[in-house]
């Protein structure tokens, strides 16, 4: 038996290699990556545009671009504060405890460039690595990426079924 328990912001993910994030709706998926892509960010070497967060849908990847511009903001305005006002952030608290000034350069640095990040969906990305390819990639080009699939489903669910309808007809009578 499991137990659900709080995510530790602060020590749940170690701030080096890759990480994966999957919860129910409503869990504070978005919340938790934009934190950890801010503690990234603020605590290493890593710059805005080695940072891969893929999602879904496009509404989810635009919130979630959003959410991460504003946590970084939020954070690097915090740090620039001689008591950060948010008392009740626990990951602000700790970068303005060691460090401060140079969280807060690195923060700043990455609103500055958030252009560059690549915080998309998952059809998004696989379109971006499949043009950076080229030639390269043994792939056909003019497939299309569909990110509504309910036509293709339904297509795929009516030839099914007139296919088990016609197997069942008897043609002699």
């Amino acid at each position: 038996m499991t137990t659900s328990s709080d995510f530790d912001l602060l020590g749940a993910i170690p701030l080096e290699g890759r990480s994966s994030i999957e919860a129910s709706a409503g869990t504070g998926k978005t919340y938790t990556l934009s934190a950890l892509a801010t503690r990234y960010v603020a605590e290493t070497e890593v710059t805005i545009d080695q940072i891969l967060v893929v999602t879904f849908g496009r509404l989810a990847a635009r919130e979630l671009r959003e959410r991460v511009r504003a946590r970084i903001s939020t954070t690097a305005r915090a740090l620039s504060d001689l008591v950060p006002t948010d008392e009740d952030d626990r990951m602000i608290r700790h970068l303005a405890a060691f460090d401060r000034e140079l969280h807060q350069g690195r923060l700043e640095r990455a609103l500055l460039d958030f252009d560059t990040s690549t915080i998309t969906t998952i059809h998004s990305f696989a379109q971006q690595i499949r043009s950076m390819l080229g030639a390269f990639a043994r792939l056909d080009f003019d497939a299309n990426l569909q990110d509504d699939t309910d036509e293709i489903v339904n297509e795929v669910v009516a030839d099914v079924l007139s296919e088990e309808a016609l197997r069942n007809v008897d043609v002699n009578s």
